[in-house]
């Protein structure tokens, strides 16, 4: 019995894994200030992530932007999650 042996074909082999890779992960992301969370769904858009979240390490009401700009387009952390939010939600929440 004649046994064959497999030739390679040319150009770049193909990559032959067992993991299985997912479709949908987050990526974090971490600054002194900042932690950023990533998530991306290839079914959904294979080109980058489908959302973004933000959230800043720093307690108590701290405004984003400079003070050059006026209090109605000025952006707040609100303490209870980290998240950015406007001049409205802040005077809602009792932020300012």
């Amino acid at each position: 019995m004649k046994v064959h042996k497999k030739v390679e074909k040319r150009g770049r082999p193909k990559i032959i894994d067992n993991e299985i890779k997912p479709d949908i992960f987050e990526r974090v992301y971490e600054d002194f200030e900042v932690r950023s969370v990533w998530k991306y769904n290839l079914n959904i858009s294979r080109n980058g992530p489908i959302s973004t979240e933000h959230f800043h390490k720093v307690e108590g009401p701290v405004v984003i932007e400079d003070d050059y700009l006026p209090k109605t387009q000025r952006k707040y952390i609100n303490p209870q999650n980290g998240k950015e939010v406007g001049y409205t939600r802040a005077k809602n929440l009792g932020i300012i």
